[in-house]
């Protein structure tokens, strides 16, 4: 695998060179920083196999796409980029969650001859997750008709919203999820979330039997290898009073 994507990067960086520069070479040089400027590539892989994407699309606001050179599968090319801006990455594919990346083209110090600098062209390397995994979970509340026994009841019509968390240099551009709602058997569900990723789950605030039950926070993370993720039984126990919170007396569930 290592190898393949060694071979792949070799002949796009090769490829976008001879497009942009009519030249082989893949690294700028000059004395002048203010002038210099380089080549950014980008190309996505699943973040789970780390294989390529096919035809997964970039842009960056900084360039036009029409000076944006694509190479099918192989990822895509934003030549002549200024030295020290900060570019944003927009990469997509189908069945994929969006991201936005950080990029930069910079300076590298030339240690035989200090009076140059050389300007690497960057590669980045995008790993997105496949919108391929769900969560299953269950809420009840405690009956407070009924607080010094464990009586608990489906939290029916309860919403509840999962947050997924950004890994790595890229940032999801769709973080929050639902709100969905319990079902009159106390279930819900989210599905086409993105695998392996770390997520917060909101129960919001609900009213039953006239009280008004505090929300809950729970933290967990969706399990690519089993698709399907499910959580432990969710159980509202707080109800919120002018006082503030009562908590209720009751065997622990």
């Amino acid at each position: 695998m290592i190898r393949l994507l060694f071979f792949l990067l070799l002949y796009f960086l090769v490829s976008c060179s001879d497009t942009v520069n009519n030249t082989s070479t893949t690294t700028n040089v000059s004395t002048v920083e203010s002038e210099t400027s380089g080549d950014l590539y980008v190309f996505a892989v699943d973040a789970v196999s780390g294989k390529p994407i096919p035809d997964a699309e970039f842009s960056t606001p900084a360039v036009d796409d029409s000076l944006r050179i694509v190479y099918g599968d192989k990822g895509a090319c934003f030549p002549d980029l200024p030295v020290g801006e900060n570019y944003a990455i927009y990469a997509s594919a189908e069945n994929y969650a969006p991201v936005v990346c950080n990029a930069s083209i910079r300076f590298s110090e030339n240690v035989s001859s200090p009076s140059m600098s050389f300007v690497d062209n960057t590669t980045l390397n995008v790993g997105l997750n496949k919108l391929a995994s769900s969560l299953r979970g269950s809420i009840y509340y405690q009956n407070p008709e009924n607080p010094m026994q464990l009586d608990i009841l489906p939290a029916a019509g309860a919403k509840v919203t999962l947050v997924v968390k950004d890994s790595g240099d890229c940032i999801f551009l769709q973080k929050k999820y639902g709100p969905v709602k319990v079902d009159s058997n106390g279930f819900f569900a989210f599905d086409s979330l993105p695998e392996k990723t770390d997520f917060t789950l909101n129960v919001h605030d609900a009213k039953f039997k006239g009280f008004l039950f505090s929300g809950i926070k729970r933290e967990g993370s969706l399990d690519y290898a089993q698709i399907t993720t499910v959580l432990p039984k969710i159980v509202y126990e707080k109800i919120q009073t002018a006082f503030g919170f009562d908590f209720m007396d009751h065997a622990g569930v």
